[in-house]
């Protein structure tokens, strides 16, 4: 059987870390950034979600090349966001490491039914409109917002 969506754990990961970010730098940061203030390193980052730093590095280029962080050079330089977190959603954030979200048709990896229509109709195709819909409505800071109400 086929998930509905399909998210790798690289993408997860750029989520995990823009809100890191984010939570850190409380907005994005300018060209002339206090790098000390406003820039979590590599291994802060990676420190702090428990993960490999090489497979963060990674994923923070991706981001970088994309435009949604910004690296500031030097011993306290590091990254922060290039864009407030309320232009940033969650779909672009996905596609940028993943590509575009597949639409899942059937949730069978092959075809299991004999007929000519799928006994779930357009259930599985709506299920998909409401989820790419509502990683695209879904902006860093409202995300960020609803982890600090929740704690």
């Amino acid at each position: 059987m086929d998930k509905l969506i399909n998210i790798s754990e690289a993408a997860l990961i750029a989520v995990h870390a823009l809100a890191e970010i984010a939570g850190f730098s409380d907005c994005a940061c300018s060209e002339n950034a206090d790098s000390a203030k406003e820039c979590l390193s590599t291994q802060q980052l990676a420190e702090r979600m428990g993960i490999s730093s090489n497979h963060l590095s990674k994923v923070l280029q991706a981001l970088q090349r994309k435009g949604l962080i910004r690296s500031v050079r030097g011993p306290t330089g590091g990254y922060c966001l290039a864009k407030p977190a309320s232009e940033i959603n969650f779909r672009e954030v996905i596609e940028i490491i993943d590509g575009p979200l597949p639409t899942v048709n059937c949730i069978f990896r092959s075809s299991k039914c004999n007929r000519g229509e799928c006994i779930f109709g357009d259930m599985i195709s709506s299920v998909n409109t409401i989820i790419t819909d509502t990683l695209s409505k879904t902006a860093l800071s409202n995300f960020r917002a609803k982890e600090v109400t929740s704690g």
